[in-house]
């Protein structure tokens, strides 16, 4: 029962993936939708439908994306 839930948690979080780019995810999270590149994540503006997005804006979206608060954390010595 808890490995069908987990797959449909998966599966609900999903909102598209590109055929020519698999490791491309738009992805529904916590805090809104997000792109999902190699591992690394890039917000999607407020003003941008995360259905309609193709793979050129996804890709220039995530190189114009600010690095998320873990990144600029880490650079930092405790």
């Amino acid at each position: 029962a808890l490995i069908t839930e987990d797959q449909k948690k998966r599966e609900e979080r999903l909102i598209k993936t590109f055929s020519e780019n698999p490791s491309v995810q738009v992805l529904n999270g916590k805090f809104g939708p997000y792109i999902s590149i190699d591992g690394k994540n890039a917000r999607i503006p407020k003003d941008r439908s995360p259905i309609s997005l193709t793979l050129d804006e996804c890709l220039d979206l995530a190189t114009k994306s600010k690095p998320g608060r873990s990144q600029r954390r880490s650079r930092r010595h405790r």
